[in-house]
């Protein structure tokens, strides 16, 4: 059964101002340590989606789980979109192949939505918050050639 839901855009993680303007993300990286995943931090990373979805209409009226719902969103999100017109290369899912970790629901003033813990395979999502994205690379300054001439043999 397919669930019709929509992703929450991300407004300001850990509230330090530091999404980029004029920059969309959907979710980000989590930043603690989940060792009982094997791979993880090598293969697989850990990623938070919120999610905007009527789970409680999924419930009652289809008998699905929460587990159930967030895996029909994440099937749907890990979906590789068509090739442009055109185009040779082929297209890569803007968030890797996800898979479900915890699923936890939730309200506020936007109304009911459910927050995805999900397991990835890629590193670096355009789509994706990582902490210290906020931070600008410092450059080096850069090592000059020796000075000076060489020495005459005597």
């Amino acid at each position: 059964m397919k669930v019709e839901f929509s992703l929450r855009k991300l407004k300001d993680p850990h509230n330090v101002g530091s999404v980029p303007e004029g920059k969309v993300l959907y979710g980000s990286y989590h930043s603690s340590n989940f060792w009982d995943i094997k791979g993880y931090a090598s293969t697989r990373w850990m990623a938070i989606f919120n999610i905007n979805v009527d789970y409680k209409k999924y419930q009652e009226i289809h008998d699905l789980t929460l587990a159930d719902i967030a895996d029909s969103c994440l099937f749907e999100m890990s979906k590789v979109p068509e090739r442009k017109k055109f185009a040779k290369r082929l297209r890569k899912s803007p968030f890797g192949v996800l898979e479900l970790y915890r699923v936890y629901p939730k309200e506020d003033e936007e109304g009911s939505y459910l927050q995805v813990m999900a397991i990835t395979n890629t590193k670096r999502s355009k789509f994706l918050w990582r902490f210290g994205d906020e931070c600008q690379p410092v450059q080096t300054r850069r090592r000059g050639k020796a000075s000076g001439r060489k020495k005459a043999n005597k």
